[in-house]
């Protein structure tokens, strides 16, 4: 039995080795943020390659698929993108952890030009 459970323990340290290995932000992610007092739904598609993201997302009214740029780092995600906000550009940068399981994340965001902050929770669909 102690055999057993030494091959189970090895099993899981290769599995938990090769799952870190593969590039945990890709997917299609659905995000809800809060930036002052609004929410703001929107859809980001990440597509990490040697720590780099690639990819696009729609945000809020704005349903125009806008590219982002962004980079992984063992600490998290970090990308950014330019749309419109009642026909301004802006820029809207996002920051965040993932959950080890790679389903959700959980960050913050800034808004540019306005100066504006919010948090945001996303979930892999």
């Amino acid at each position: 039995a102690a055999q057993a459970g030494v091959q189970a323990a090895a099993a899981s340290a290769t599995a938990s080795t090769t799952s870190s290995a593969q590039p945990i932000a890709t997917g299609t992610w659905s995000i809800n943020a809060q930036v002052q007092q609004t929410q703001v739904q929107m859809t980001c598609v990440l597509a990490e390659t040697e720590h780099r993201l690639a990819g696009s997302c729609t945000a809020g009214e704005d349903s125009t698929p806008r590219s982002l740029t962004g980079v992984t780092t063992a600490k998290g995600v970090g990308w950014r993108f330019d749309t419109q906000y009642q026909g301004q550009p802006i820029t809207i940068s996002m920051n965040a952890t993932i959950t080890p399981d790679g389903t959700k994340m959980k960050g913050a965001m800034s808004v540019a030009p306005m100066g504006v902050d919010g948090t945001f929770v996303a979930a892999k669909q």
